[in-house]
């Protein structure tokens, strides 16, 4: 008797065990008797398994693609990190990378640069003109340019005119200084003209201090110191190209003249 209770309390407990997994379990009692008095009994128990469906690789546990729970898949423990608490598709490393605003371009203005005014010169802007009214005829063609300078073309007459009238080789260009001299002693001249071709300076129409220039090309300084300037000479300053010279022609620029 007690053995047969032992056996129906082990397939009560086996039964429990399996409903707990899942499965389904039926036991059955059966008792022999033999010879009119002995009992023998014996505990029949037939169990079917169910298939457990788990979301993850659980060890010891079966799933429905493995009902044996003999394979385990393979991970490395970490779940992926997701941008919305997990309901979204994970993005891998677990941050978002989000586009670089493009940079704006540098805007570049350009200055408009006024030309520059060419400046007179520094010291006076003498006035000069040809000084032929005599002769009857022009000599010297002079032309003020943009930035202060003059420009001087002159032609003298030929040898033949030369013989009937001997004045004309000495046919001048002047500028009058009475507004701007005031007994300086130093003329001042600036020129630049046609290498090997002259000028002959005269201040006041003073031969005392009248001066020879040989143009080499390059912008010449001339200086003539004026030493007693007699108070009834002519405010003026006399310059000859090529003085005393027939049949000559030559240019030259004075880029100043001034007193100091």
């Amino acid at each position: 008797m007690k053995k047969t209770l032992y056996l129906i309390f082990a397939g009560l407990m086996l039964t429990a065990v399996l409903a707990a997994c899942g499965g389904e379990a039926t036991t059955t009692l059966k008792n022999n008797t033999t010879d009119g008095g002995s009992v023998d009994s014996t505990v029949s128990t037939t169990t079917t398994k169910a298939p457990v469906t788990t979301t993850g690789a659980v060890e010891g546990v079966t799933t429905t693609a493995d009902p044996d729970g003999s394979k385990v898949p393979e991970t490395d423990g970490n779940t992926p990190e997701t941008t919305d608490g997990g309901n979204d598709t994970p993005i891998p490393g677990g941050t978002t990378n989000l586009p670089d605003e493009p940079e704006t371009p540098e805007v570049t203005t350009t200055e408009k640069v006024e030309p520059e005014t060419p400046e007179v010169p520094e010291k006076t802007a003498l006035t000069w003109y040809d000084n032929n009214e005599g002769l009857g005829k022009q000599y010297y063609d002079i032309t003020v340019n943009a930035d202060g300078s003059v420009h001087v073309a002159y032609t003298k007459q030929t040898a033949a005119e030369a013989e009937s009238s001997w004045g004309y080789s000495w046919a001048n260009m002047a500028a009058d200084v009475s507004e701007v001299y005031t007994d300086q002693t130093k003329l001042v001249l600036k020129v630049q003209g046609t290498a090997g071709k002259t000028i002959l300076v005269k201040p006041f129409d003073n031969q005392t201090f009248e001066k020879t220039v040989t143009f080499d090309g390059s912008v010449q300084t001339v200086t003539i110191t004026l030493n007693n300037v007699p108070g009834d000479a002519p405010r003026s300053i006399i310059i000859f190209g090529d003085g005393g010279a027939v049949d000559t022609s030559g240019s030259f620029t004075i880029l100043d003249a001034y007193f100091e």
